[in-house]
């Protein structure tokens, strides 16, 4: 039996340690989208059509890019983008809507969209509705009715708004000899009335005239 003898032998053993770092200096990390707030419409508001042109507006905010370097895309469900005149402030954002809008109820989305490709957005529903114009009478005085002279006349407004379920949202604008006058009420009470006085009247002819507006612009 042959006999297999070992040398010991000695391997040099290099170790070699690398050290791997990572610096962020002069990059932006976007970990995460714009925070997004819609703050009009609120939930289920309601424009009037053809009244005025609503304006949008919302609460953005990113923690890298300022809101000049923000993408903003308006969208209402079924129509698609929505053109208008966009505003940016000191974090927020409104438009002027041009697009013209249906009656109905709508989705509007706002997604906003940073540098870094990260985005966020905030959805609300809001509805257009046709509106039916207030009307107004007076009970006093009637047409070309008489009064003698140093009489308090009682002015007697009537009105009426189907699209109203509190008739002192209405607001009136008084002309003629009521025009600036403090005392007459600016809203009607709970039944659609309102009324105000003429005192000190000389002889002569006199006007009162009132504009009433429903709380949609109408």
């Amino acid at each position: 039996m042959s006999a297999l003898h070992l040398r010991g032998f000695l391997v040099p053993l290099l170790s070699l340690v690398v050290f791997v770092s990572c610096s962020d200096s002069g990059l932006t990390r976007h970990t995460a989208g714009p925070n997004v707030t819609l703050t009009a419409p609120t939930e289920g508001q309601v424009y009037a059509e053809g009244i005025e042109a609503p304006e949008f507006s919302a609460i953005v905010v990113d923690d890298e890019d300022p809101l000049e370097n923000i993408k903003l895309s308006w969208s209402v469900e079924g129509l698609g983008p929505l053109d208008g005149d966009l505003t940016r402030g000191d974090g927020t954002v409104s438009l002027l809507v041009s697009t013209s809008l249906p009656l109905g109820e709508h989705l509007l989305t706002l997604e906003a969209t940073d540098s870094g490709g990260q985005s966020g957005g905030d959805q609300v529903l809001f509805s257009v509705v046709e509106n039916n114009l207030p009307s107004a009478s007076f009970e006093t005085p009637t047409e070309s009715e008489r009064y003698g002279e140093g009489r308090v006349v009682t002015v007697r407004l009537a009105v009426e708004d189907a699209d109203e379920s509190d008739l002192r949202g209405l607001t009136i604008t008084w002309g003629g000899e009521l025009a600036g006058d403090a005392d007459a009420p600016t809203h009607p009470d709970s039944r659609g009335v309102a009324e105000a006085f003429l005192v000190d009247l000389g002889t002569g002819n006199y006007v009162v005239s009132a504009i009433v507006a429903d709380t949609l612009g109408g």
